[in-house]
């Protein structure tokens, strides 16, 4: 009783606090703080800004609060997620995903986005999601809902009012126009800030630089030269300008570039070489995330002032890279999701292996375009083999295949049972000591992904990407084919253990050969194929002659061994779209497409031929003589025309074979 009273007199402060709210910026933080703390989850608030697609975005998480991941920054609507189809349908969506996670862990994850709706407009989205959101309780939706319509009406009590026409205060004041820009896409902030430098500084070449601390590396993001931007472009941090900024956490004024002695200034575009610069790092939060640049082709063009200057645009560009480097990551997540909800849906419609692997390949496919190269490997542990089940390579398919496991980087992901992300193949493999066998096309790919497919009971295999062009995978790339690989394991596993169990259903435990309720339906199937294209079939009945008298001569176990070597010795000889089934007994069936009289005849004679070379042993090491064959033969269409019609004259033709002595072949009509 006491906490349900304290859970009220929550819900009434937090009420309170956001119908008091004085700006949106307040009721967003209001909301989010609440809604974490009764949810044990992250929380957003998204409001549309019609008539574009553009939307304000607030975030935050248990963890973080009362700071907010996301304090009021932009973003545009995306009607494919369930965020945009929440806002468009004007209706409560929602997603709950449970599975294998790659440590072998069951995972939960759960997504929820409900509409802000005032007097029938919808202003915005209420969204949360995590592993301990729980709404599957009674009324759990609709008291999400409740608290979607109190927030809904404080908003547009807000907008009403004059305050409200003020657009929501940017994160951090910016100079110039780039403060206008904070609130709108990257490159948006990257125009804004390199114009607004060069309203005050001599600029003939500008750059910003992002530091990827996980790698040691950074990007060019945006360059310009004599106002001609260029592609954005991947680099090591080694002995240049960039590292010695980022490593040193220091602002550089260079007079002279030729006489720069603490590091290389290298020259990567336009007609001239540059002689003096200014460089500062971009940090957010005591953590550098890269530097800003201006250049000149003039010596002594900077002077230390300059670097105020510089930095008065280095710290909130810094800050809304950051804040839209969050937002793009809670949103990736959200589509994550969804997208992991698609691959369970998809994966779960076959049990046919060959299929399943189809559709993976599709959804990766989708997830990932960067890849020209994608395979499945299953691995057979007792032949040390990857059985390479499906292989795209450059959009063209190859056969399956079967590998060593070896030095290869498939076998590296095999050992460690853990992902592999290869940026730029040829430097890194060096490094890792191996050398990289073409699958497909015989070429070496230039970057490379690869996640081990693995249940909580074993590793099954692994399922890999590749690209022509270096670095086109991430880590957010592996982190979403590794939950691909997750879900592809359950549903391979799950499609191998169905086979089993119809392997064990369709044929005989102790031969191996199709059972009799199998065979007939398989002999059904190939007649009516026979029919239809107007070939033949024959049908041979083969019995052990005297086989009571054998088995209680030699025993059982010798008996069964002759019946599993009469079927292999029958395997070895008919080919793979032939049947072998057990009629009963000791008396087994053979249907043989396609083939004449004369062939059919032959088969027999095989048989018959090679069961006699057989070695058994009895007890005690002791020789044990191989029995006869007694065997019919009828022929389709000419014999009979339907199925128990072919089997009941091959069994007459097998029968005067074993009245005319045993040990011979009759074939019907002779």
């Amino acid at each position: 009783m006491l906490s349900r009273i304290k859970r009220t007199t929550a819900a009434v402060d937090a009420t309170q606090k956001i119908e008091s709210a004085r700006d949106l910026d307040e009721l967003a933080r209001a909301a989010i703080a609440q809604l974490c703390v009764t949810y044990h989850c992250d929380a957003a608030l998204v409001l549309s800004q019609p008539p574009s697609s553009e939307a304000m975005c607030w975030a935050g998480s248990p963890a973080t609060l009362p700071e907010l991941t996301l304090p009021g920054l932009p973003a545009r609507i995306d009607e494919s997620n369930l965020t945009g189809r929440a806002l468009k349908t004007g209706k409560t969506v929602s997603i709950t995903e449970t599975g294998i996670g790659a440590n072998g862990v069951m995972e939960r994850s759960a997504f929820i986005a409900t509409p802000l709706k005032n007097r029938g407009t919808t202003l915005g989205v209420l969204q949360l999601s995590g592993a301990a959101l729980n709404l599957t309780g009674p009324g759990a939706v609709a008291a999400l809902e409740a608290w979607a319509d109190k927030i809904a009406t404080a908003i547009a009590n807000l907008q009403k009012s004059p305050a409200a026409e003020q657009p929501a205060r940017a994160p951090a004041p910016l100079p110039g126009n780039l403060e206008a820009s904070a609130r709108l896409n990257l490159k948006q902030v990257y125009d804004a800030t390199y114009h607004g430098v060069c309203d005050l500084l001599v600029c003939d070449a500008f750059f910003i630089a992002l530091y990827d601390d996980k790698t040691d590396s950074g990007e060019f993001v945006f360059r310009i030269e004599q106002d001609a931007e260029l592609p954005p472009e991947r680099f090591a941090l080694d002995e240049g300008m960039v590292a010695y900024v980022i490593h040193n956490r220091c602002s550089i004024v260079v007079a002279e570039a030729a006489q720069e002695t603490r590091f290389q200034i290298r020259r990567w575009g336009g007609p001239h070489a540059v002689r003096s610069l200014v460089c500062v790092p971009m940090s957010y939060a005591d953590r550098t995330i890269g530097v800003l640049s201006v250049q000149s082709y003039q010596p002594n063009a900077y002077t230390d002032a300059d670097i105020k200057v510089l930095n008065a645009f280095a710290s909130p560009a810094a800050l809304a890279i950051h804040n839209a480097r969050l937002f793009v990551e809670s949103q990736r997540k959200v589509d994550q999701l969804a997208v992991l909800n698609e691959v369970t849906r998809i994966v779960s419609s076959t049990i046919e292996i060959s299929r399943l692997l189809d559709l993976i390949y599709a959804e990766v496919h989708r997830l990932l375009p960067a890849a020209d190269s994608y395979f499945v490997a299953l691995i057979d542990p007792e032949k040390q083999m990857l059985s390479v089940e499906m292989m795209v390579d450059d959009g063209e398919r190859f056969e399956p295949t079967a590998i060593p496991l070896g030095n290869g980087l498939a076998s590296l992901v095999i050992q460690r049972r853990a992902p592999l992300l290869l940026r730029n193949v040829a430097e890194q493999v060096q490094l890792l000591g191996i050398t990289p066998a073409p699958l497909g096309k015989p070429k070496i790919s230039s970057s490379w992904l690869g996640v081990p497919m693995i249940t909580s009971e074993h590793l099954l295999g692994l399922l890999a990407v590749a690209s022509y062009r270096v670095d086109a995978f991430d880590e957010s790339d592996q982190e979403i084919l590794q939950s691909v690989a997750t879900q592809a394991a359950i549903a391979i596993d799950n499609a191998r253990h169905h086979a089993e169990v119809e392997q064990q259903a369709r044929h005989d435990s102790l031969t191996g050969a199709l059972n009799h309720g199998y065979f007939l339906t398989r002999l059904r199937e190939e007649l009516e194929r026979a029919e239809k294209n107007q070939t033949s079939l024959a049908l041979i009945m083969l019995d052990i002659d005297h086989f009571k008298d054998y088995n209680d001569s030699y025993g059982h176990l010798v008996g069964d061994t002759i019946l599993r070597a009469m079927v292999q010795v029958i395997l070895s000889i008919i080919e793979a779209t032939d049947l072998v089934g057990r009629w009963g007994g000791e008396e087994f069936i053979i249907a043989l497409p396609g083939c004449d009289k004369s062939s059919a005849r032959l088969v027999a004679e095989r048989i018959r031929t090679k069961l006699a070379e057989v070695k058994l042993e009895g007890a005690h090491g002791r020789a044990v003589p191989v029995p006869t064959l007694s065997q019919g033969i009828a022929m389709f269409p000419n014999d009979a025309a339907g199925v128990f019609a072919l089997v009941d004259v091959a069994d007459a033709c097998l029968y005067r074979a074993k009245n005319r002595g045993r040990d011979q072949i009759t074939v019907a009509g002779d």
